[in-house]
């Protein structure tokens, strides 16, 4: 797996502001921000479905940050020395297109796992002798 981690570019911090995060959803169209403490470390995300349905209901988010909409243990992650079967598992119980790459021991963010970058590694190692 520590071959298919790419860079994560939507990673806020727990006291990124309610506009912070809105800025990045605007900016990706993905449906998680990944959320570290200061040293990096991986701490959960904050789903753009809150975000919506908080100003849907007409929430009040001024002086709210990451920390009050944080989803902990929300997604699994991979690990860099996870199996290819047990990374296609994983994304297998997941309906979108990534998952956070976190270090096993540290839970450091690495970065991201994107769907079709392992389904292309899964089809270059099965992929059989053509026949002439």
């Amino acid at each position: 797996m520590r071959e298919l981690i790419r860079p994560a570019e939507t990673v806020l911090t727990l006291d990124a502001t309610f506009d912070d995060i809105s800025k990045v959803f605007l900016e990706y169209p993905v449906k998680y921000v990944y959320i570290v403490d200061a040293v990096g470390t991986y701490l959960g995300v904050v789903a753009l479905q809150d975000i919506a349905s908080a100003m849907h209901k007409g929430n009040d988010m001024t002086g709210r940050t990451a920390r009050h909409v944080l989803r902990e243990e929300f997604l699994q992650v991979i690990t860099p020395d996870m199996s290819l079967t047990d990374a296609l598992q994983r994304f297998m119980q997941h309906q979108g297109e990534r998952l956070p790459a976190v270090d096993e021991d540290t839970r450091q963010l690495l970065g991201v796992v994107h769907k079709s970058t392992l389904l292309d590694a899964c089809v270059q190692l099965c992929e059989l002798p053509r026949v002439s």
